[in-house]
């Protein structure tokens, strides 16, 4: 065989061996799509929440493209619905009994992107509805895709809290399920915040679809999820707060924002279902985050106390449980009443112990209310 041959042959193999694999999938593969730039992500409607003071201020944040770089206007609110929020903007005062410090602030902003750090500068706060001053903010920290950044909260005078920022698109597609369903797990905020917490996904739990969630706190802290039989009867995520215990609100109110928001970066959560329960100190600390995040919740579970620092809003439907014998009985036993005289649903377990969390069927019986609560409204299509 020729020289010529040869080469010839090696030559028709390398184009077998380079074409084959092309042709047997039907094609050139597709090219992979560039990610638009990060720039791309900083226009659009922007939502968040900042931690700071023990209390929680959302806020939406419109941003557009200027001269240099970007400014936003922000509509920014605690203690109100979003809704109240809005009607604010246009001299409607909210409803009666709203809480003591409820506030609504028009803020502007001017972004900048360094790289990939966005800094949202605050200027020109105007109060709608109290305070009676209020510093501008200022949000910096890394943005993330798909429209996710973090860090810590600063106004011109302080240090406090950190913030949450996320375009409104951004979470409706939560990241990839990479636990095991029927399962509790041991789970670390993904932002890098020292915030922990135990969280039980039910079998059903589909990432189609938006899933109730209930948020326990414990005050000796390394809370549990509530019940886990329940979570696999109704299908909720059930979770507990590990950090969070008896003590200053301000870190317990962190903990839990900072779980809330790792929760619906990793899940797809009922944006109107949120529920909040705990023992003692913890019943005070679900109390005080109905009050916090009025557009989400749709029922706390009060265990062995009361609330803290006010009362949640009269649409919350609140459980009662209590011991008979419990140093809190009393204190209990006279707000269920005075939930009773009001418009608010509400219902009262009184076990035959003292400071316990209660029987684990008080428990299931709170959560079948509040669930069956839910699947009322649905069926009348509130």
């Amino acid at each position: 065989m020729s020289d010529q041959t040869v080469l010839s042959c090696r030559l028709m193999i390398l184009l077998i061996a380079t074409f084959l694999p092309i042709l047997s999938a039907g094609g050139p593969p597709e090219p992979t799509k560039a990610e638009p730039p990060l720039e791309a992500l900083v226009p659009g409607r922007w939502r968040g929440m900042m931690t700071a003071d023990g209390k929680t201020t959302h806020m939406t944040i419109e941003v557009k493209e200027a001269r240099q770089g970007f400014v936003g206007e922000s509509l920014m609110w605690f203690g109100l619905t979003e809704d109240e929020a809005h009607n604010a903007q246009f001299g409607a005062l909210p409803r009666q009994g709203v809480h003591k410090r409820a506030f609504v602030i028009e803020q502007d902003f001017a972004v900048t992107l360094a790289g990939d750090t966005i800094k949202f500068a605050g200027r020109r706060p105007r109060r709608l509805l109290l305070p009676l001053s209020y510093n501008p903010d200022t949000f910096a920290g890394r943005l993330e895709r798909p429209g996710v950044v973090m860090g810590t909260a600063r106004d011109t005078k302080t240090v406090g809290g950190f913030f949450h920022l996320w375009k409104e698109d951004a979470l409706h597609m939560p990241l990839p399920l990479e636990l095991a369903k029927g399962e509790t797990h041991e789970l670390a905020c993904l932002d890098g915040l020292p915030f922990h917490y135990r969280c039980h996904i039910p079998q059903s739990y589909d990432p189609a679809r938006p899933t109730p969630l209930l948020i326990n706190s414990s005050p000796m802290g390394q809370g549990q999820p509530l019940s886990v039989k329940m979570a696999e009867e109704v299908g909720w995520l059930m979770v507990g707060l590990k950090e969070s215990k008896n003590g200053p609100m301000p870190p317990n109110l962190e903990n839990l924002n900072a779980v809330l928001f790792d929760l619906r970066r990793r899940f797809n959560i009922h944006p109107r279902r949120l529920y909040f329960s705990g023992f003692s100190g913890g019943s005070r600390m679900a109390s005080w985050a109905a009050v916090n995040h009025q557009d989400a919740c749709a029922g706390i579970i009060c265990i062995g106390a009361g609330h803290y620092d006010g009362v949640p809003p009269k649409l919350v439907p609140i459980f009662f449980i209590v011991g008979q014998s419990d140093f809190n009985h009393d204190e209990v036993v006279a707000l269920h009443s005075e939930a009773e005289r009001s418009i608010r649903k509400t219902e009262l377990i009184v076990h035959p112990g003292g400071h316990t969390w209660g029987r684990p069927q008080d428990h299931e019986a709170a959560i079948r209310w509040l669930d069956g609560l839910a699947k009322k409204r649905r069926t009348k299509g509130d």
